[in-house]
């Protein structure tokens, strides 16, 4: 009750679903964008080791920089956990989390300007040799030569090759965020990752990356917009301290990405009220509204340690079933709410509407 009385009619947000992508797209578009994040891990995080990334899983999240009210310290902290868990268990899964929350910069770090112009260059040393490449394969099975590798790649490509690789190679640890902050050190985000041991060490099994700035497809970095990423991403994690909506999880849904909202966010309580499934409901709902952080952490941890052991076609369903949840917020069926609302509105008016 809101002043003592409830209200008449409730509006919920809603999406023009119409404008999202059709179930039988969703795979193609996650991996047509997904591809472009492997892309931007090669050269964020193999210059300094590298991983399977047949095995890794992208994490978001996605929104103002609040750290209570949005979430971010509990996804911190149990992202923690699950890397410690990880490795106890020495699992052969990767995880990255991205942290794209908007604050102040001077600009992209010089280190991974020069990392991505390097991991360009030795594509681009690639796509000029190929064909040449490929015609020696077939003669070498044809049997013209004998299968000789270095006859195969060529003296000139492997020369350039190995000076761009050592011109790629850093002995550092890859850095916690990809642009220069103001002050790095009293950074709240950054002093988090590095007080819970989120160092991007090379046997973390659970690797971030704090994005501090917009998606706009034209940051000079990842060049993406935030749909893209989303739709190239494994799951969403929102785990907001209070959201009046929160659109972030259904964006989410229409693009058909799994995600984790709570109960004190307008849509965590939308979809309760619909109904979840117990089995991979597509977006999980998480309770914050006792106020128990600690079962909150466990909470969150269970489910971002869940997916970490899914098959590929479990994550399919979470896909469908999120983007099934999402359509429940289609505008063509949530504008009833407005004609009832008109209608209650005429109604209580002293002056009749025509």
């Amino acid at each position: 009750a809101f002043y003592g009385r409830k209200p008449d009619v409730l509006l919920p947000n809603g999406l023009n679903m119409a404008a999202f992508p059709d179930v039988q797209d969703i795979t193609v578009l996650h991996r047509q964008y997904r591809k472009l994040l492997r892309e931007f891990i090669q050269y964020y995080f193999f210059p300094h080791y590298s991983f399977n990334l047949e095995k890794t899983i992208f994490y978001f999240i996605l929104g103002r920089y609040e750290v209570r009210c949005k979430g971010i310290d509990l996804f911190i902290d149990a992202l923690a956990e699950l890397n410690e868990k990880l490795k106890a268990k020495d699992s052969d899964k990767t995880i990255i989390a991205f942290f794209f929350i908007p604050t102040w910069t001077s600009g992209v770090k010089h280190q991974l300007i020069e990392s991505k112009s390097v991991y360009q260059h030795l594509r681009q040393n690639i796509n000029h040799n190929m064909d040449a490449i490929y015609d020696r394969i077939v003669r070498a099975y044809a049997g013209e030569h004998e299968f000789d590798i270095e006859w195969i790649l060529g003296k000139d490509f492997l020369g350039k090759a190995f000076a761009l690789q050592r011109r790629f190679k850093k002995p550092e640890n890859p850095p916690l965020v990809t642009h220069d902050l103001a002050d790095e050190r009293s950074d709240e985000i950054l002093s988090m990752f590095r007080k819970k041991g989120l160092l991007n060490a090379k046997d973390d099994k659970v690797k971030v990356i704090f994005y501090p700035t917009y998606l706009s497809g034209g940051d000079g970095l990842l060049n993406m917009q935030f749909y893209d990423v989303m739709a190239g991403s494994h799951l969403g994690v929102f785990p907001s301290f209070y959201e009046p909506w929160g659109y972030t999880p259904l964006e989410a849904g229409a693009l058909g990405v799994a995600s984790i909202t709570t109960d004190l966010s307008g849509y965590g309580l939308a979809l309760k009220e619909i109904g979840l499934k117990k089995k991979l409901p597509g977006t999980y709902v998480i309770d914050r509204s006792t106020f128990d952080y600690e079962r909150e952490k466990q909470d969150l941890l269970a489910i971002l340690y869940e997916y970490t052991t899914l098959e590929s076609d479990e994550r399919m369903e979470l896909r469908l079933n999120a983007n099934m949840l999402a359509k429940n917020f289609d505008w063509k069926l949530l504008v009833k709410n407005y004609f009832e609302a008109y209608e209650v509105a005429r109604l209580k008016s002293k002056v009749n509407v025509a």
